[in-house]
């Protein structure tokens, strides 16, 4: 008899404990899968978006750099591109995208219209004429609304891309806590049927909760390393045959999103490479005529040649930033490190921009003590310290900007502040300025310039130098500071 009753209890046991198993697999049949196939397009959709912004840049400069210096390989260039572009822009990813793109199309027509005259007149000769179309204001007008339908595709892609990872994440912790509810339900059941076998039921909940627990933990964590940027994770397959399967599915998803990152990346290589190779010469060739090997110039000349220069270094420093952050990748980022003064490297760095400063009227104010050595590579910090600046001088109000930059040393470490009275930066968004290809403000893409990556590769650097680098603000509109931390010698 005592056989038989532990025999139904136990008969019990595996009925409840079945019950909860198959629990836990339904939700996670119908959850995850509609979380990673929701994830999984609109990370897609965004990288598509970045491509147009990038081919748009690239066909408005290729047009342009034709007509100012009839080099055939622009040319090249603008018809290699204005395919794949027209191609992305008239493939709307969704109904909802339709309107949006339409209005897209209908404008790069006009505009690829307009920038082709331009080449046909620059192969004609009539350089002067290719050059008023493209600076004419029927042709900044069309460029304008171009930028509006582009911003708001981009700025609505970009919340769902995060509303994405979000809805990703709270699947995970939706299983989790089913999970733990349904191992303490069982728990009190078993407890309540007989005491003599609340040992065993423990057992079973511990075990149970640890099988199905595990995997979706790993998931979890692994869901949070792609959130951050990283598609190079490591994602084991374990677990009862239904979870398998669907950690299976997602390692196959983050693989593809794995190949399209690394594709991503060898083609900034490339594109990077290519748009390197002639700015140099178009730099030189500037400063000799800066230099009057020529012949004399006006002011009016001088200062065309002033802004090309200005606009070539600017774009050297974009490739720059671009080049150094595929080879962080690659582990192919060197570093010269020797005995420095920070504050020298900061006050060439000041002396670098002078002329940024000068044009928006922005106001600087220095405090740098002397004497603060470390070891460091003086050409990356450099970097940090362009890059960090530059960035305060896009979002600092014209007229009335103010950079305020400190040096000082706190106990064992140099402490570098750089402040300024700009657009200050949201809680929500202050964690997240230092990932790679993010904007705080996603309408800030084509007014202010920039590729996203000069916050993610500072830190990269300081990191490389054993310090880190964070952000403060008040908030929106109340400015914002840069602090950045390096050990002394």
């Amino acid at each position: 008899m005592g056989f038989l009753i532990i025999t139904a209890i136990s008969g019990v046991i595996g009925i409840i404990s079945l019950y909860q198993f198959v629990t836990i697999v339904d939700s996670l049949k119908t959850a995850v899968p509609e979380s990673i196939e929701d994830f999984k397009t609109k990370a897609s959709i965004l990288e598509s978006d970045r491509l147009i912004i990038y081919y748009d840049e690239v066909l408005t400069q290729s047009a342009r750099n034709y007509a100012f210096t009839h080099d055939e390989k622009w040319k090249l260039r603008y018809f290699q591109i204005e395919p794949a572009l027209d191609k992305l822009i008239k493939e709307p990813y969704s109904n909802a995208n339709n309107s949006i793109f339409l209005e897209l199309n209908k404008i790069n027509v006009q505009l690829v219209n307009m920038e082709k005259e331009a080449i046909k007149l620059t192969d004609d000769g009539e350089y002067e004429q290719a050059i008023s179309i493209l600076e004419s204001d029927e042709y900044t007008e069309l460029k304008s609304l171009y930028t509006d339908s582009l911003k708001l595709h981009a700025e609505n892609n970009n919340l769902e891309y995060d509303d994405g990872i979000k809805s990703l994440e709270n699947t995970s912790l939706l299983l989790s806590s089913n999970i733990d509810r349904v191992t303490k339900e069982g728990t009190i059941v078993l407890e309540i049927i007989f005491p003599i076998l609340v040992s065993l039921s423990i057992f079973l909940g511990i075990f149970f909760s640890k099988r199905l627990a595990t995997p979706i933990n790993d998931l979890k964590k692994s869901v949070k390393q792609i959130a951050a940027g990283n598609f190079d994770v490591n994602i084991v397959v374990h677990g009862p045959d239904e979870i398998k399967e669907l950690i299976h599915d997602f390692k196959t998803m983050v693989i593809e999103l794995n190949k399209i990152d690394i594709m991503k990346n060898d083609f900034s290589a490339m594109i990077t490479h290519e748009l390197k190779t002639p700015l140099v010469p178009i730099i030189g060739y500037v400063d000799l005529l800066l230099s009057k090997h020529f012949g004399d110039l006006n002011q009016n000349q001088i200062e065309r040649l002033l802004r090309i220069k200005n606009s070539c270094i600017k774009m050297q420093n974009i490739v720059t930033d671009i080049l150094d952050i595929n080879g962080i990748g690659t582990n192919q980022l060197k570093f010269n490190m020797e005995i420095n003064d920070i504050s020298l490297i900061v006050k060439d760095g000041i002396e670098q921009l002078k002329d940024e400063f000068s044009k928006k009227k922005i106001t600087i104010a220095e405090s740098l003590e002397k004497n603060l050595m470390c070891n460091c590579d003086k050409g990356r910090i450099n970097q940090v310290i362009i890059n960090v600046l530059s960035n305060a001088i896009d979002f600092c109000p014209k007229q009335e900007g103010r950079i305020e930059i400190i040096t000082n040393r706190i106990r064992n470490n140099i402490h570098i502040i750089i402040k300024d009275n700009g657009i200050g930066i949201s809680k929500e968004n202050i964690n997240k300025i230092f990932v790679k290809y993010y904007q705080v403000d996603t309408t800030s893409i084509r007014e202010h310039g920039g590729t996203g990556i000069g916050l993610s590769l500072s830190k990269i650097i300081v990191e490389k130098h054993n310090g880190k680098i964070w952000a403060e603000s008040n908030g929106k509109d109340k400015g914002s500071e840069i602090h950045i931390q390096i050990p002394t010698i």
